[in-house]
């Protein structure tokens, strides 16, 4: 026979946490997959380093023995769609960065109202209150590297600007889009402080 139940009893085991107790702990769990995810992507954009060296150095060797000056163009390509995915991995970490500065931040502040905004998550805050460290050219040294070689390329090739005109078009589109995108990264760049006051918003 089963033994008898008794309703009086105090159940046996842990008490199941408080509500904002849980929550922070998925708060805190959200966070910890998001620094992974954080390391993936600088693990992936420091890779990228190494595709575009060895594109560069195989286009020249092809071109070297060819002679052919499509080969160059063909890597300018190769480099460009290189450099938009490294834009890609860095914009995603920008914007894991401005998630947890502007969303998570507040969310926690919000769930515990005892804790303060300006008591963790620092580091950010630090580097932007450090203008020495900030620079406008940041963004830009990629594109305007690809540009002059751009540049160098259509002057080089100037008696066959008919020959090379898709070449060129496509390079041309490439850029125009990485500078875009090097000027949208900025902008969100600065997006990193805009979460002052953030407790006294919540409470």
């Amino acid at each position: 026979m089963l033994p008898a139940l008794d309703e009086n009893r105090a159940p046996v085991g842990p008490a199941p946490p408080h509500p904002s107790e849980a929550l922070l702990r998925l708060q805190i769990a959200e966070y910890d997959a998001l620094m992974s995810r954080g390391n993936y992507f600088m693990s992936f954009y420091v890779g990228i380093t190494g595709v575009v060296v060895a594109v560069l150095v195989l286009v020249v060797q092809e071109w070297l023995k060819s002679h052919q000056f499509g080969m160059l163009w063909l890597g300018g390509v190769a480099v460009q769609v290189a450099l938009h995915m490294y834009a890609s991995y860095v914009e995603e970490q920008y914007l894991l960065v401005t998630y947890v500065e502007n969303v998570l931040r507040r969310a926690i502040v919000r769930n515990i109202p005892v804790l303060s905004s300006e008591t963790f998550w620092q580091y950010e805050t630090f580097l932007a209150r450090r203008q020495m460290h900030e620079n406008w050219w940041g963004e830009w040294l990629l594109p305007a590297g690809v540009a002059a070689a751009l540049v160098a390329g259509i002057v080089w090739r100037r008696d066959f600007l008919c020959d090379d005109a898709w070449w060129i078009v496509i390079n041309g589109a490439l850029l125009a889009a990485l500078m875009v995108r090097a000027h949208l990264r900025k902008r969100l760049r600065k997006r990193f402080s805009q979460r002052s006051n953030v407790a006294g918003a919540a409470v």
